[in-house]
């Protein structure tokens, strides 16, 4: 059996990167303040234009009275001002990124799925700038992916982010009968209990450990049946199988490479196999494996509305069209079409944006198991976690809900990979 690895924007977190859209904004926002404080006029930075309308006014006094440290306290800074200070985006997009509050990265290419389906879906667009030509649109999407790529590039160059002996441990643990699906976990066991078969002096020992060769010593006429038995024990499986997966495939959807630090590509782990590594959504500096943001929600009631609209231009950053720019989903169907596997989640929220591919791994019929690593916090006096949460992100990658009870770890079995409890 082999497992997938799925790595989302947690995983980086993890780390100490801080990679979240917040972190990146603000960062944005706080070089533009700190650089237009040091000039007197107005100041432009790309599509952010600072302007000083009157004389006596200068970008010190207005910048520098409330120290503003974001776009919405740079924004109700110059208001005070009056007509005498105005600060001007020629971004409807990034303008109205900006001044919303404790948004993830799933949230983001939500956003920008709001604003392509303006023209037909103007009910959930209220109070949204219609775009006119979709090109404006994906073209100020795109200023939006650079500044990205610019600020993760610098981050890598800044931090220092060392190994986590717990998420190695997580990453290479052996499987447990409890987090499988009820078909495959008894077709483990009837497996293992054709392998032992009858106790008797022509059966295999190399594909059972020596407890169990001991074990079965002890009981006359074991059988085959009474070792079925005996496998639904979890402390007997516990203690006479150590059962690590045949393969494993890192699938990526950062932009980042952390997960390398869990790949000894000169020592295979236990000399078995190098784990396939895939960045499906592309890598920073990488021209043959470009940057993936945008949307990839085929299921969503207005996509096939976007594909009847006979305009390209609105498939531009649909991620399931730009999967086929490289090899990597080819790569992935070969994985999960070769042998059953478990997908371990690490730091992937599972939302709606990336729900077409979920989807395809979730309800493959060679996926027996999805556990849900969690992130652990505090709050006041209590501690909390996002279990509950990517759970039901998940329940949402699948069509057939009893597929998705049967198939998902509950959190008896599975822990947290990520805390920030003191």
């Amino acid at each position: 059996m082999n497992r997938i690895v799925l790595i989302g924007n947690g995983f980086d977190l993890a780390h100490g990167l801080p990679s979240r859209y917040e972190d990146f904004i603000n960062d944005y926002w706080v070089k533009f303040i700190n650089e237009a404080s040091k000039q007197r006029g107005g100041y432009v930075k790309d599509c952010v234009n600072l302007q000083i309308l009157v004389s006596n006014y200068t970008l010190q006094v207005v910048l520098r009275g409330d120290n503003p440290a974001n776009y919405i306290d740079l924004k109700n800074s110059i208001q005070q001002y009056g007509s005498g200070a105005k600060l001007g985006i020629d971004n409807e997009i990034f303008k109205h990124l900006s001044a919303l509050n404790q948004l993830s990265w799933v949230d983001i290419e939500n956003e920008y799925y709001r604003f392509l389906c303006y023209q037909f879906d103007i009910v959930k667009l209220n109070n949204y700038d219609k775009y006119e030509n979709v090109r404006n649109l994906n073209h100020d999407f795109e200023y939006i992916k650079q500044k990205l790529k610019d600020y993760l590039s610098r981050l890598l160059t800044e931090k220092q982010v060392h190994k986590s002996d717990r998420i190695q441990k997580i990453i290479y643990s052996p499987f447990n009968l409890d987090e499988f699906t009820e078909d495959a976990k008894n077709e483990w066991i009837n497996d293992e209990a054709r392998n032992i078969k009858l106790f008797n002096p022509i059966y295999n020992r190399d594909v059972i450990s020596q407890k169990t060769v001991k074990l079965l010593e002890t009981v006359p006429g074991t059988d085959a049946e009474f070792l079925k038995i005996k496998m639904y024990d979890r402390l007997f499986w516990n203690e006479n199988f150590d059962l690590r997966p045949n393969d494993i495939m890192f699938l990526n959807f950062n932009y980042t490479n952390l997960e390398e630090l869990y790949i000894d590509k000169k020592k295979p782990v236990d000399n078995k196999f190098i784990p396939l590594d895939i960045h499906i959504h592309g890598e920073l500096n990488n021209p043959n494996n470009p940057i993936i943001f945008g949307y990839g929600d085929e299921l969503e009631d207005n996509y096939k509305k976007l594909e009847n609209l006979q305009d390209n231009n609105y498939l531009e950053n649909i991620k399931s069209i730009k999967y086929l720019e490289t090899d990597n989903y080819k790569r992935i169907l070969d994985f999960i079409n070769s042998d059953k596997y478990q997908i371990i989640i690490l730091g992937h929220s599972c939302g709606n944006s990336d729900r077409t591919l979920l989807n395809t791994l979730f309800e493959h019929e060679n996926c027996v198991s999805i556990k849900p690593y969690y992130y652990q916090y505090k709050e006041g006096d209590v501690i909390k976690d996002n279990y509950s949460e990517i759970v039901r992100n998940i329940s949402r990658s699948f069509t057939d809900k009893k597929s998705m009870r049967d198939k998902v770890v509950n959190k008896t079995y599975t822990d947290w990979f990520s805390r920030s409890v003191k």
